[in-house]
């Protein structure tokens, strides 16, 4: 058995689709019993500790921000005062990735529907880490595949590290936009290329992975 892994950054949005349609993909080609699907994220750890780089704590609380519907207005006249002059952004920026991560999960289970998606929605995050069995590793955008790779470098597995997008396209600059924090529409919008190059991915790792 053959494992594919899919991830993203907290295992919560895209990545939980990915493997969703990676398994129908293999299920319509008869090759379950020779590949499975796994999600994980590559900063699971990290977020469920809460102990996040200062810089990331600012590009959530700035989307939170520009949006004007997370914080109230003493907050924001706070925040606007005293973005990078502060260590740690403490609840706030824990406000908005709660709020986003609400959001994310609605808007993933409304995605399961609007793209007929089969199968459940695992109820946990895992982590990435060094798997045995895993052939290949499609990260959800080039972040995510440096620092899968970076968790793999310190083990004895070697398996194939890349970005979905650049593995569907064979065009190394080929992106996805990431959608945490934005409209719903944009999320869709977003799960329609994920999806279609997950499709495509998946495709190409059974030719040549058999």
């Amino acid at each position: 058995m053959k494992t594919i892994e899919v991830c993203c950054t907290g295992n919560h949005g895209r990545s939980p689709l990915m493997e969703l349609k990676a398994e129908m993909v293999l299920r319509e080609l008869g090759l379950t019993r020779k590949y499975e699907v796994i999600s994980t994220g590559t900063r699971v750890a990290e977020l469920r500790s809460g102990v996040i780089p200062y810089q990331d704590q600012e590009k959530i609380v700035n989307k939170a921000i520009e949006r004007g519907d997370i914080y109230n207005s003493c907050e924001c006249l706070y925040l606007l005062d005293n973005l990078g002059k502060v260590q740690d952004l403490g609840a706030y920026w824990k406000k908005a990735l709660d709020q986003f991560i609400r959001e994310e999960e609605e808007n993933r289970h409304i995605a399961v529907k609007h793209f007929s998606l089969e199968g459940m929605i695992k109820p946990f995050s895992q982590q990435t880490v060094p798997r045995a069995g895993v052939v290949l590793v499609l990260a959800s955008d080039p972040k995510n595949r440096d620092r899968a790779s970076d968790i793999y470098s310190t083990s004895r597995y070697s398996p194939l590290i890349t970005t979905v997008a650049e593995y569907a396209t064979n065009d190394p600059d080929a992106r996805i936009e990431g959608s945490l924090g934005g409209k719903r529409e944009t999320f869709l919008s977003m799960c329609a290329v994920l999806l279609d190059y997950t499709d495509k991915a998946i495709r190409r790792t059974v030719k040549e992975f058999s």
